[in-house]
């Protein structure tokens, strides 16, 4: 009976204590890109035409974004990358385009260099909030 006793007692003191301390882990730092690679990169962006869709700042409010379904990307807003917001992916996404089940949105630019579109790329990373 004593043994009974002296372990309900020491199953409670066990649950009532304190649970270890967890690091909680950093959020996620933004990264960091020269600054002549973000003025690269948003010049190619103009030449390449970007600007016309997705705007001038890539708030996806360019001169015809009104006319297209769907309508371009918010650069700014990391949740509306459809295929990633890496370096990689966007270049990706440049490369192959981003085309709904109808066919339709933004086509792909495998005309554009690969080290081009990289540069558009951290141009367009550099934008998130």
């Amino acid at each position: 009976m004593f043994r009974l006793f002296l372990t309900t007692f020491c199953g409670i003191l066990m649950a009532c204590q304190n649970p270890p301390e967890q690091k909680a882990e950093p959020p996620p730092q933004r990264p960091q890109f020269a600054a002549a690679d973000i003025e690269r990169g948003k010049a190619l962006y103009t030449k390449y035409g970007c600007a016309v869709c997705h705007g001038r700042n890539g708030h996806g409010n360019g001169q015809i974004a009104r006319t297209l379904n769907p309508r371009p990307r918010d650069f700014h807003d990391p949740k509306v990358y459809k295929y990633g917001r890496s370096i990689e992916a966007v270049s990706r996404t440049i490369l192959k385009g981003a085309l709904n089940e109808r066919g339709m949105g933004m086509p792909g630019y495998p005309q554009i260099p690969e080290e081009e579109r990289r540069i558009i790329s951290i141009y367009i990373v550099s934008l998130q909030k």
